[in-house]
């Protein structure tokens, strides 16, 4: 379970469990002996309390999160449950302090864009007798801890329901994922199940939460519809922007406190929605996308600048760390650490001003909405594989008119116009990629071709691009040391290998381009 702490009070951490429902009178198995468990501490019992809140409509959980004051045990506070990859959740958790019924300003502000202003209040209380196991690895490491809990639910809502369960819970404490699935296999041998429900508080919401469809569910029952009859060009690429919007909003909270890649995340779901409302503008009615994508185009740089200063310090600092001692003169690794930490710093808390403002928030709703009912024309209604595959054919010719246009400088350009060249063919490679990847649930393979042929593409020049805007931070940097009375040294030779490195993605994009043509020649219709 990795954990991280901020400022003040609050915590965050990646949670990661195995959850199991079980019967009254089961008997836990002895899971020593598995995946480096060597012996099972003994059981302590806690009494817990746990209040969670949501707006009336639980706009919360159907986003996948979950807000709750919990008391008792040892980690009693505000805790906020976010999604996260694959099957871990992180957690960020702030304590109780002198007001224990109003919710920390700080957690609603990483929510705003799910609840909307909306006020939150209790929808659910839990009351949990909970034992809890370690398992103990080798020097008595904490692997993980089994909860056994004895779960009384009441859904707090126009009518007072209440529920009563047991439920197994595996959580990673140093240990890694073997552990869960070890413990996984011989508890559910001993009689236990894979849970029915995704969390307590959706057990105990039971049918209240059933009659409000969440955003996936939305999605889920248009591409149902979708598949009942013979899909539309429309519905093929609605169903994609209804993925990235919900992409955008998971990934909300996650860039506000700075969690791994959500930058990043948040960053490609801006960009392939510009990409789907361009590539596929003829679908839609008096080019109705063009100020989605406008506002869009605005938060990716936003999300740019941050995600550029987050890349560059990375690959800095590895490339740094590649160089022999003799060779590093000078406080270079200090002066990496404080300029390119600050930009990233600075540009973050950009984001997060213009997360918090209503520009924002109206472009959320406003997604929402044309999602919801997109402004069609009459060409979005034809079938969808004929129609994508026209559009996608017209992206990639922009491909192969910008990869022409590399031919046709003159002899003799200097570096500057060659690498603007380069760049302009990924922005139309990148394009042709979200497109083919867009149209890969009615096209298929050969959509899949298209899109990994073009991913290589911006692979490629991506690395170049990465290495244009590295040449440039290196310079500035050695002339700030210069100036400052460090030597420049280290900075230059990283320069000359910086340089090296672009020469050769520029060469090497001549033998992807190759392949690609190739691709693109063989595409249908």
């Amino acid at each position: 379970m990795a954990s991280t702490s901020s400022p003040g009070t609050s915590r965050t951490h990646l949670e990661i469990e195995t959850k199991l429902d079980a019967d009254p009178n089961f008997v836990l198995p002895d899971l020593s002996g598995r995946a480096g468990v060597v012996a099972i501490g003994t059981g302590v019992v806690h009494e817990l309390e746990a209040v969670y809140l949501d707006s009336d409509d639980l706009r919360l959980i159907r986003h996948g999160t979950t807000l709750r004051r919990r008391t008792g045990g040892p980690d009693a506070g505000w805790h906020l449950k976010l999604p996260a990859a694959k099957h871990g959740r992180i957690e960020v958790q702030r304590e109780l302090g002198r007001s224990e019924q109003e919710v920390p300003k700080e957690l609603l502000g990483l929510v705003r864009v799910q609840l909307r202003d909306e006020p939150v209040g209790p929808v659910a209380r839990i009351t949990t007798r909970r034992t809890v196991h370690t398992l103990l690895g080798a020097g008595d490491v904490v692997l993980a801890e089994v909860a056994d809990d004895e779960v009384v639910a009441e859904s707090m809502g126009s009518q007072l329901t209440t529920s009563r369960w047991r439920e197994i819970e595996v959580e990673l404490v140093d240990g890694d994922e073997s552990v869960l699935e070890a413990a996984g296999t011989a508890l559910i041998a001993a009689g236990a199940r894979p849970s029915a429900s995704a969390s307590k508080l959706q057990r105990a919401l039971g049918s209240r939460l059933s009659a409000i469809p969440s955003a996936r569910t939305k999605s889920s029952h248009r591409k149902s519809a979708n598949h009942r009859h013979r899909p539309t060009a429309g519905s093929v690429v609605q169903d994609y922007l209804a993925r990235q919007v919900q992409v955008l909003i998971a990934e909300d909270p996650r860039v506000r406190i700075s969690a791994d890649d959500a930058v990043h995340q948040m960053r490609v779901s801006t960009r392939r929605m510009r990409t789907a409302l361009a590539s596929f503008r003829p679908l839609f009615t008096d080019r109705a996308g063009e100020p989605l994508r406008a506002e869009l185009k605005w938060l990716g740089g936003l999300l740019g600048q941050a995600r550029d200063a987050e890349v560059m310090r990375g690959r800095l600092t590895a490339e740094l760390a590649e160089q022999p001692d003799e060779l590093v003169l000078g406080p270079v690794r200090r002066r990496i650490d404080l300029e390119l930490g600050q930009a990233y710093r600075e540009a973050h808390e950009r984001v997060v001003t213009e997360l918090d403002g209503d520009r924002y928030l109206a472009l959320v709703t406003a997604l929402e909405e044309f999602v919801e009912q997109p402004p069609f024309s009459p060409r979005a209604t034809e079938a969808a594989p004929e129609e994508l595959r026209r559009l996608v054919r017209r992206a990639c010719r922009r491909v192969q008119s910008a990869a022409a246009g590399l031919t046709t400088l003159p002899t003799g350009a200097d570096r500057t116009a060659q690498d603007h060249h380069l760049h302009e063919v990924r922005i139309a490679a990148k394009r042709a990629r979200y497109a083919a990847e867009t149209a890969r649930p009615a096209i298929g393979r050969p959509a899949k071709r298209v899109a990994t042929a073009m991913e290589e593409v911006t692979e490629t020049l991506g690395n170049h691009q990465d290495a244009v805007v590295e040449r440039q931070w290196l310079r500035d940097l050695a002339v700030r040391a210069f100036l400052a009375g460090e030597n420049g040294f280290t900075f230059g030779r990283l320069h000359g290998l910086t340089d090296a490195r672009a020469q050769h993605d520029e060469d090497h994009f001549a033998e992807v381009w190759t392949s690609t043509r190739k691709v693109i020649a063989a595409w249908p219709g």
